[in-house]
C-alpha cells in the first residue's frame, strides 16, 4: 500500500501543473487561463489520448482530473503576467 501511495505522489510531482505548461512555454505569454483550458479538454475529450495509448488515458485523464482545482488558482495567481503578452486582434 505504501509503495502505490508513494508511486502515485511521484506521478503527480513529475507531471507538473498544466499552468506550467503555458506558463514556460516558448511561444507568447498571452494565454489566460491555459492550464485550465489544458485540462478541461483533456477532460472533455478522453479519446484523443486513447487514440494514442491506453496508458495516457489511464494517467491522464485522472491527472487532469486532480489538476484541474490546482490549475484555477495558478492561473488566476498567474493572471497579471499572463496578460502582459501580445494578444491576437480580433478582426472586426
Amino acid at each position: 500500500m505504501c509503495k502505490l501511495l508513494m508511486s502515485l505522489s511521484m506521478l503527480l510531482l513529475v507531471s507538473g501543473c498544466a499552468t506550467s505548461i503555458g506558463l514556460f512555454s516558448k511561444g507568447d505569454k498571452a494565454k489566460p487561463y491555459f492550464g485550465t483550458q489544458f485540462d478541461s479538454h483533456i477532460l472533455a475529450n478522453p479519446q484523443e489520448l486513447s487514440a494514442k495509448s491506453p496508458v495516457l488515458l489511464w494517467i491522464g485523464y485522472p491527472a487532469a482530473l486532480i489538476d484541474l482545482p490546482f490549475s484555477m488558482v495558478a492561473d488566476t495567481l498567474v493572471l497579471p503576467y499572463m496578460m502582459q503578452g501580445t494578444q491576437p486582434k480580433i478582426p472586426k
